[in-house]
């Protein structure tokens, strides 16, 4: 599961193409604007992307990570457990 903005990263994750051997995708919709299935459709492993719209998803894992070494609440962000 990714966030959209990841969507056009995907080919410089390491590792890439291979990450498509193993598993799908499942995209969420969040502030990179556009048309997601547009952007879905032309994405040359498209068959493996599922886009979930859903409501945004207001905060990205990288913020969360960068909250927690900073000693900064995430408790706005995640579930209490």
């Amino acid at each position: 599961m990714i966030g959209d903005d990841n969507l056009d990263l995907l080919h410089k994750w390491k590792g890439y193409p291979e990450h498509f051997r193993y598993c799908d995708f499942i995209i969420l919709p969040r502030h990179h604007g556009g048309d997601l299935a547009e952007r879905v459709a032309g994405h040359p492993y498209s068959d493996q992307l599922h886009p979930l719209y859903t409501d945004t998803v207001p905060v990205s894992s990288t913020e969360i990570r960068e909250r927690v070494a900073e000693g900064r609440s995430i408790s706005a962000f995640v579930p209490g457990k």
